[in-house]
């Protein structure tokens, strides 16, 4: 995405950064001893943070978009950001996703976009 480095564009990119945090929701329930502790224990911290930057970004949004001009370009931002961060994730975790799966999965985003 090429930034425009914008108010709006800004609120929607954080809003993105805390997305839905299930992978830290799951990894902070591991063992609470030893090494697995320590990995909860700092999952948990992690979650914290994510929240925090949705919460801020939803604020700082619901500020922002009072017209259907600023709703359009925040959900266009919501949605490539979202596009880089499932490819990202696909790679991070060794793509179980095809290139036509992450493909589909971009196409379908796009689309819910028109309607």
């Amino acid at each position: 995405m090429k930034r425009r480095d914008e108010e709006l564009e800004r609120a929607a990119i954080t809003l993105t950064e805390g997305g839905g945090g299930a992978l830290y929701q799951v990894c902070r329930k591991l063992r609470k001893n030893g090494i697995q502790g320590k990995i909860a224990r700092v999952f948990h911290e992690i979650l914290r943070d994510e929240v925090g930057h949705k919460d801020s970004g939803r604020r700082a949004l619901a500020a922002l978009v009072r017209t259907e001009r600023s709703f359009k370009r925040a959900t266009e931002i919501i949605c490539e950001v979202s596009c880089q961060r499932l490819r990202m994730r696909n790679e991070q975790f060794g793509f179980p996703l095809s290139a036509s799966e992450i493909a589909d999965l971009e196409q379908r985003a796009r689309r819910a976009l028109m309607k």
